[in-house]
């Protein structure tokens, strides 16, 4: 999935603060920042689908971009295990974010 088929796919944009900024004080009629700031929201991957349910919520869109099938279950499986040993917390939950 590679080029603009993939960028369609993804309903994502995670603007920065210099972006933000921007917009504000050119696009949006001239307003003056005098500060941003970015909120860090981690998502707890509770018990109720855990991670794969997170995976498969959040990523549908993706996932639809792939036919549905053994190589979509693949896909799903495999950012589900990468998610799963990255977002690991001591307790022995998952912590996304």
């Amino acid at each position: 999935m590679w080029g603009s088929r993939r960028r369609r796919a993804d309903p994502w944009f995670f603007p920065d603060e210099a972006w933000v900024t921007e917009m504000m004080e050119r696009t949006a009629s001239g307003w003056r920042v005098d500060r941003v700031e970015r909120e860090y929201r981690p998502t707890p991957a509770t018990d109720l689908g855990g991670v794969e349910a997170w995976v498969r919520l959040i990523g549908a869109q993706f996932f639809e971009a792939v036919e549905e099938g053994p190589l979509r279950e693949e896909c799903v499986r495999e950012v589900v295990n990468v998610l799963e040993c990255v977002y690991r917390n001591p307790s022995g939950g998952f912590q996304i974010g």
